[in-house]
């Protein structure tokens, strides 16, 4: 992770709690998803720029690309699986 590279998180297990400090520390730009708004505001405490409540923007990569003004993410931490797989490559 590169500064000024921007990072998306998924969900607020430890892997993705650890990837948007470490991501923050680096100098990094973070969007992160999770399902809740109280989930939500422990993200955004612990540095993520951007929060996208999936359960609201089920096709959350549409937002993704707005908040990157249509240039996507650089890097993503990937652990949904099949489930948001496809959504992670556009």
């Amino acid at each position: 992770v590169l500064p000024g590279e921007t990072v998306l998180t998924q969900g607020t297990g430890g892997v993705s709690l650890f990837a948007v400090q470490f991501a923050k520390i680096m100098g990094a730009r973070v969007i992160a998803l999770t399902s809740n708004d109280v989930k939500a505001q422990l993200l955004s405490a612990l540095g993520a720029d951007h929060v996208i409540n999936y359960r609201h923007y089920p096709e959350w990569s549409v937002k993704v690309r707005e908040l990157t003004q249509g240039r996507g993410v650089d890097r993503i931490v990937e652990i949904g699986g099949p489930g948001t797989l496809n959504q992670s490559l556009l």
